[in-house]
């Protein structure tokens, strides 16, 4: 093994330079493909059988190398660039997802992104892109994926960080969304037809019921808390209850007594709109 600084040093240059003599010696020499970087510089000058070379030996591709491939529209580049271990970045498979480009979502897919599992649902959900949501569930997308985002505080004596997780079902319903009844509506019932989970929990959001009944106090459409409900829908309140009622709290009368709180919930949000409608009629 020679002095691994001099070695990594000198495949760079024969990498760069595409002198595939030199970097066949140094490799055999013991230069560390991975860590000297060769690779990069390989792929700067455009020499395809260095590149090759330096795979084999245990270089692996990066991000930036699949997302300039791709950029100058050389998928066959890109492919090769995935399979020899470049990773995906969450910016490209959304462009991919929104183009509905089967090719390129195979590239995102060999680049370590499965559609099944990658949290995209809550995006386009909360975008509402209809087409994208059955898009990504026609493919087996997980209708419960969690997209988290991590929002920066601070005040005069301290900063902190929180992380907020939507469901594509907290998504659609949240009323901080500028979308259009008709296609919240829509995509609600595309996600429960595709069986997500109507009490799955948001962290920072509660259930998807408690989200649509800020909704409905917001703009007076009881829609899709209706639509929850039917579907076995409960605030945060009722599953607390039922999971009382389930340990056999003392108190308590019949099973029916579980849906009493969410029942309530939502009487109690169209009361608040009978009085907002008569006070601004009054």
């Amino acid at each position: 093994m020679g002095d691994q600084e001099y070695l990594k040093t000198a495949l760079c240059i024969a990498a760069r330079a595409g002198d595939t003599e030199k970097v066949a010696d140094l490799l055999r020499r013991g230069a560390d493909a991975e860590a000297s970087g060769a690779l990069r510089e390989a792929f700067g000058a455009g020499h395809r059988d260095i590149m090759a070379a330096l795979v084999h030996a245990g270089a692996k591709a990066s991000h930036t190398m699949l997302a300039q491939a791709l950029g100058a529209g050389d998928r066959a580049l890109g492919r090769w660039l995935a399979n020899a271990g470049a990773r995906a970045s969450h910016d490209m498979v959304l462009a991919a997802v929104r183009a509905r480009d089967a090719e390129l979502i195979e590239i995102m897919e060999i680049a370590g992104w499965s559609i099944r599992s990658a949290p995209l649902l809550p995006i386009f959900a909360g975008e509402g892109d209809l087409d994208a949501v059955t898009y990504l569930l026609a493919r087996g997308a997980n209708p419960d994926s969690e997209a988290v985002t991590y929002h920066d505080h601070s005040n005069f004596e301290d900063s902190w960080t929180t992380a907020v997780s939507d469901t594509a079902l907290i998504a659609v319903c949240n009323p901080d969304r500028a979308l259009s009844p008709t296609t919240r509506a829509q995509i609600l019932q595309a996600l429960l037809d595709a069986g997500a989970s109507v009490n799955k929990t948001g962290r920072g959001f509660g259930t998807p019921l408690d989200v649509a009944l800020k909704y409905a106090s917001a703009t007076g459409d009881m829609t899709l808390a209706d639509v929850l409900v039917a579907h076995g829908g409960k605030t945060s309140q009722g599953l607390f209850a039922s999971a009382t009622d389930a340990r056999g709290a003392p108190g308590r009368g019949s099973p029916g007594c579980a849906i009493v709180p969410v029942a309530l919930c939502v009487l109690g949000a169209r009361l608040v709109l009978c009085v907002a409608q008569w006070v601004c009629h009054a």
